[in-house]
Order: structure tokens, then C-alpha cells, then sequence
């Protein structure tokens, strides 16, 4: 798999072996990018927080187009170990942070400064899309971007997200949520 366009462009970005990872198509990062500039959010010197990162390919894809750096967050050995060799190997190590953690463990602990945008593309077997963008807005400022990637549609209740934007790519559902101010209680 390659990335797509950036300073990066046509650079290969290795996959852990097995079938537990489903990277991201070029064809669907193309079109999340586009997205995202549709909606005018500047990928620009954004920082990135990649949950179920899986092979890194979100995050190398938003290095490559400008952001500022990565958080890679995977459980799987497989997964960092493939992650790290590829960071090396794009000469971008100095941009990217991985974590070795359950994710609902560290959504807990995220500051509202901390990300401009959040990729999740948990597995599709997971169900409990609500209750993990209950977990991580709660920590976020608002006009934060998170970009979902499913198996299926997802109907999820708004919080204090709303859905901007859905797109279907192959067999892939996206939904782009910004996260808005949260009301006075």
C-alpha cells in the first residue's frame, strides 16, 4: 500500500500480516481528504490521534499532506512493531507517538488541547461506537474532527459531536463528526 499524495506521495507503507487489520483503501483516504478540505478543516500543522491505528497509514497519509505529528494508539504488538519499522522507514520517527494501550483506557485521559482531529477505524465486529464517542469527546475542544471508519452505517446519538458529513467508499462507512461547545450545566 502506498500513500497518496504529500510530501510522501508513492512512499510504501507495510501492513501486519494476517487478516486482524484492514487498512484503509488509497481510494477512501483520497476521498477523506477531500472531505476534510470540503468541510475547510486545514490538515495543516494539525495534530492527529490515530485509534485501532493497525498498520499507521491514516496517520502517515495526514503527515505527508502537512500535520504535525501522530499519536498511534493499537493493543497489538504486530500492529506498533509494523508501525515503528514504518515510521523509520519514512524518515518521520521524530513526528509520531505510539502507544501500547487498550483504547478506551487512554481516551480517558485525553486534554482538551491535545488533537485537531481523531481517525478511528476500530473493527468491524465492535458495536459500541456511542459509548466510545461519549468516552473520547470528552476530552476535546471543539471544532475537533473525527472520522470513523465502519463496516456498516452507524447510527450513533449526537453529543456534543455532530454529523457533518457521510460517506460510503467500498465497503467502508465514514462518518466525520466535529465536535461542538459544550453547553452550560
Amino acid at each position: 500500500m502506498r500513500i497518496t499524495a504529500g510530501f510522501l506521495k508513492g512512499r510504501e507503507v507495510l501492513c501486519p500480516s494476517g487478516r486482524t487489520v484492514r487498512p484503509t483503501s488509497s481510494k477512501s483516504r483520497e476521498g477523506i481528504f477531500s472531505v476534510l478540505f470540503s468541510l475547510s478543516f486545514d490538515i495543516a500543522e494539525a495534530r492527529v490521534l490515530d485509534l485501532f491505528a493497525g498498520s499507521g497509514i491514516m496517520s502517515f497519509e495526514a503527515i505527508s499532506r502537512g500535520a504535525s505529528n501522530s499519536v498511534l494508539v493499537d493493543n497489538s504488538p504486530a500492529s506498533l512493531s509494523v508501525i515503528a519499522e514504518n515510521a523509520q522507514k519514512l524518515g518521520i520517527k521524530d513526528k509520531v507517538g505510539i502507544v501500547r494501550q487498550d483504547v478506551s483506557r487512554y481516551i480517558g485521559n485525553i486534554q482538551e488541547s491535545d488533537f485537531d482531529i481523531i481517525f478511528m477505524d476500530p473493527p468491524y465486529a465492535f458495536n459500541d461506537y456511542y459509548g466510545l464517542i461519549r468516552e473520547t469527546e470528552r476530552g476535546l475542544k471543539p471544532g475537533t474532527m473525527l472520522v470513523i471508519e465502519s463496516g456498516s452505517e452507524i447510527d450513533i446519538k449526537q453529543l456534543q459531536t455532530e454529523i457533518v458529513k457521510k460517506k460510503k467508499w467500498g465497503d467502508s462507512f465514514f462518518t466525520f463528526l466535529r465536535s461542538v461547545p459544550r453547553s452550560a450545566e
